[in-house]
């Protein structure tokens, strides 16, 4: 699928908070200085807490797979014989792939 495509299928969190300051520039077109601080200030905290929830749980999914890809080392002492891969479902992106997994997907004509 193309890439774009997929973002307007399935959005990320930036769209949501395009949203919510439009609202806020929206209440101080109407005046509504109060409400668009608020909105302001809401915008922006919920936009920080995103920012450090996300780089939190990408600080988890990279320490669990460090975590795996060590035991399985230290535990048979050879690389895995299985092709291996991790992706993030959000964006398609590859966060780890093993030698096995690079040489099957490796293909020549």
């Amino acid at each position: 699928m193309n890439k774009k495509l997929g973002r307007l299928i399935d959005p990320n969190m930036s769209i949501y908070f395009v949203v919510m300051a439009g609202l806020s520039v929206l209440s101080l077109i109407m005046k509504q200085y109060t409400l668009a601080i608020v909105d302001i200030v809401v915008t922006v905290l919920m936009f920080a807490a995103y920012c450090y929830l996300r780089n939190e749980r990408r600080k988890a999914i990279q320490n669990y797979i460090r975590t795996a890809i060590s035991e399985d080392g230290s535990n048979n002492h050879a690389e895995n014989p299985f092709p291996m891969l991790v992706i993030r479902l959000g964006d398609g992106n590859i966060l780890y792939g093993n030698e096995a997994f690079s040489a099957a997907a490796d293909y020549h004509e």
